[in-house]
């Protein structure tokens, strides 16, 4: 059988993504190194937890904790709020056949959150868009009840969300997270996994 013969507009593709996936590991790298200097890591300041799904037929669960490394408090304009999160997270798949499948994931990535000042008619609600990159190791590489089938256990993240901060010092947050994680093409397969999930935090 001769050699299958690959288009060059997918490698241009393929060299692009890894670029890409590139440039965002040494940014993260470069923001979790210089936020590790500005935390104390005893001293939590929120506590959160994620809920959500995949078209894979993946069920996640999260506990997440989170570190402010910057905040300016200026209420009349856009302004930076950023923080690291860590999380715990357990992955369940469910077939009607096979039975339920699970695996463990741990993650860390700094989170950039662009946040506006409260709502004119609700002084107490401040909306707000974040986005981050970050890094995850999974406790096993395949869920045998869906198609996630991996070929390392590490693994890169981003994710985008909206949500709203409510209540003085931003106590409560309630958001909606789309992610995704995969290994970044750095050895195949790599399916990847994008899901949804409800996110909401509490500040101490």
């Amino acid at each position: 059988m001769p050699p299958r013969l690959t288009s060059p507009h997918r490698n241009i593709r393929f060299r692009r993504q890894k670029t890409t996936k590139f440039i965002l590991f040494f940014i993260s790298f470069f923001l979790l190194q210089n936020t590790a200097l500005a935390i104390d890591v005893f001293s939590t300041d929120r506590i959160a937890m994620e809920v959500g799904t995949s078209r894979k037929g993946v069920h996640i669960a999260k506990v997440l904790l989170q570190w402010d490394w910057k905040a300016i408090e200026d209420t009349a304009c856009l302004c930076d709020f950023s923080y690291i999160e860590f999380n715990v997270s357990h992955w369940k798949a469910i077939d009607s056949a096979v039975g339920l499948d699970y695996l463990t994931e741990i993650g860390i990535k700094p989170v950039i959150r662009l946040q506006r000042g409260p709502l004119s008619f609700l002084p107490s609600v401040k909306p707000f868009l974040e986005g981050a990159f970050g890094f995850h190791y999974l406790s096993k590489k395949r869920l045998a009840n869906t198609d996630f089938n991996t070929s390392t256990k590490f693994q890169f993240s981003q994710h985008l969300a909206w949500g709203l901060s409510l209540g003085k010092n931003n106590k409560f947050v309630i958001s909606q997270r789309f992610q995704h994680l995969s290994n970044g093409n750095i050895r195949m397969p790599n399916p990847g996994i994008n899901y949804r999930l409800i996110h909401m935090a509490y500040r101490f």
